[in-house]
């Protein structure tokens, strides 16, 4: 729990570097939103939505038990009346699966999202303040530069150049609405190379038995009173005649 409080202290001291560096007006940057998924990391790390878990875990276990009870009863040829005591043994031995699961997924979860975090902090962290001290002279080297100090590694890390060159043009922009449009094709960038840095753990943070559930109802954020989920399409904004009401 330290370790995550303490990376999210890093990464807002590193979103507000990062915002004096590009120059007021360019909006929130990567950083600024990689405070608000710490956030929402350490309440998984400090298990804060294991009941939720566990109710997901036990409806989903009791379903599938039940179901596959039935289904037994039925294939060993069981009398029609015990297809019921079938379906409750069923049911009884998969809620009892599903609480291990739960349990045992849920701490594998904390640890794998832990070490995402770190594994962000130190790849996109470490280019954010080498790409602020870049940029602290009056006349910084060529962007050429820097992008060439960027480490080799996999094909994401093209990601990750083709960030900071949006963000080094939202320093530069002539317009406000050019700085913001650089600064959040910036981030845009920032996030896909870390979705693809996360892959494995974000794979092995979500227990196979109950992915959907968990897509459904847990993954939630809010935005101001606005309550969103990933599994529900972003609300339309009203149409033009309505605005005004």
């Amino acid at each position: 729990m330290l370790a995550n409080l303490k990376i999210t202290r890093c990464r807002y001291l590193l979103a507000q570097a990062l915002e004096r560096a590009l120059a007021p007006g360019a909006g929130a940057n990567f950083h600024s939103w990689a405070v608000w998924g710490s956030r929402k990391a350490g309440v998984t790390i400090r298990q804060e939505d294991l009941d939720q878990a566990r109710r997901d875990g036990t409806i989903v276990g009791g379903l599938v038990g039940a179901l596959v009870g039935v289904g037994s009863g039925w294939l060993l040829s069981w009398a029609l009346p015990w297809l019921p005591a079938a379906a409750l043994l069923g049911a009884a031995c998969g809620v009892a699966a599903g609480q291990v699961i739960i349990q045992h997924s849920r701490r594998r979860s904390a640890s794998l999202i832990l070490a995402g975090n770190r594994t962000v902090l130190a790849d996109i962290g470490s280019q954010t303040a080498r790409f602020v001290d870049w940029l602290a002279p009056a006349a910084p080297p060529a962007l050429a530069d820097f992008l060439a100090g960027l480490p080799a590694g996999p094909a994401s890390q093209k990601l990750l150049s083709q960030a900071f060159t949006h963000y080094f043009a939202a320093r530069t922009a002539a317009s406000a609405t050019e700085k913001q449009q650089a600064a959040y094709l910036g981030n845009c960038f920032a996030v896909w190379h870390e979705h693809v840095r996360l892959a494995p753990c974000i794979q092995g943070a979500m227990p196979l038995i109950i992915r959907r559930c968990v897509t459904q109802r847990l993954l939630q954020f809010d935005i101001g009173p606005l309550r969103l989920a990933v599994a529900q399409d972003v609300p339309l904004p009203a149409p033009p005649a309505r605005q005004w009401r």
